[in-house]
């Protein structure tokens, strides 16, 4: 009798985990359907609203690709939570920010400091928390302009740590409530993938595949970024990018992939979005 109760009860969890396993795979398959047909309404949408999302250079513009090192740095520390992520993705704009000005990609006074655009993809001063999508890009710009105005030279003389200090102490301030540590993020890995993205020798999609190579469980949410920041890229004029980002975000709402991945990626082209916006290009007199 103890024999056959065993037996019973065996059987009953080999059952379990067998259903457990049918679920995840029919999950799994649900997904990416679901992102399959999101790519397909997004391709539908750049047809309709005049855009190219090419991989060829001449849409992947130097203020594509900072606004898509902005995002992605979000994306990818936002797995710590918001605050983790507005942390990685403000110092992503820091870094790429760096770097760029090497080459005076952007707009600069006749002292040498770079101008900030006070332009805003969303506005939603009265909220509270970290945990509203459409404020992550504003809050993000905000953030920048505020380090840069009380400290001018921050983009050519702080080092990474007082950078990281100067963003923690921005979000303490809006946020109280947030506690975000600098060791929360990887500062090696976050230069890798802003270097990898402002690689002038890279397409976009060559530049993304080596974002997907580095986080491959992202895959499906990083082709969807990649679509936005190419968009992006191709647009000069500002209230167009504003435009064109309400009918991404209203695609994206209409889709039926998971709300938390929906959200994830509407914090992100929220960020990257707010970053488009944030800078001007300028040549260089290299180029001139």
């Amino acid at each position: 009798m103890r024999n056959l109760l065993f037996v019973v009860v065996a059987l009953l969890a080999t059952l379990v985990s067998c259903s457990h396993e049918s679920n995840i795979q029919i999950k799994e398959q649900n997904d990416e359907e679901a992102f399959v047909m999101l790519m397909n309404e997004i391709s539908m949408y750049n047809a309709g609203f005049g855009v190219d999302t090419k991989a060829g250079g001449g849409f992947w513009r130097r203020l594509g690709r900072v606004a898509a090192a902005d995002g992605l740095g979000f994306a990818v520390g936002s797995v710590g939570g918001p605050g983790v992520g507005l942390l990685s993705g403000i110092f992503s704009s820091f870094f790429a920010a760096c770097r760029e000005l090497m080459t005076a990609t952007f707009t600069k006074t006749n002292s040498g400091t770079i101008v900030l655009s006070d332009d805003k993809l969303y506005s939603n001063s009265g909220l509270t928390t970290l945990t509203e999508c459409d404020y992550m890009g504003e809050i993000h710009n905000v953030i920048l302009e505020e380090i840069y105005e009380e400290n001018p030279d921050c983009f050519t003389s702080f080092t990474d740590s007082q950078m990281l200090a100067a963003i923690q102490q921005k979000i303490k301030k809006h946020y109280p409530s947030e506690n975000v540590s600098s060791s929360d993020i990887n500062l090696s890995d976050t230069k890798q993938l802003v270097n990898a993205v402002l690689n002038p020798e890279l397409t976009i999609t060559q530049a993304f595949d080596k974002v997907r190579k580095q986080y491959p469980s992202k895959v499906a949410e990083i082709n969807v970024i990649e679509q936005y920041c190419a968009a992006v890229s191709s647009i000069d004029d500002n209230e167009t990018v504003k435009d064109y980002t309400d009918g991404f975000h209203s695609v994206l709402d209409d889709s039926t992939i998971d709300d938390s991945t929906k959200k994830s990626i509407k914090s992100t082209i929220s960020v990257a979005g707010n970053s488009r916006l944030l800078w001007s290009e300028c040549i260089s007199e290299i180029e001139r």
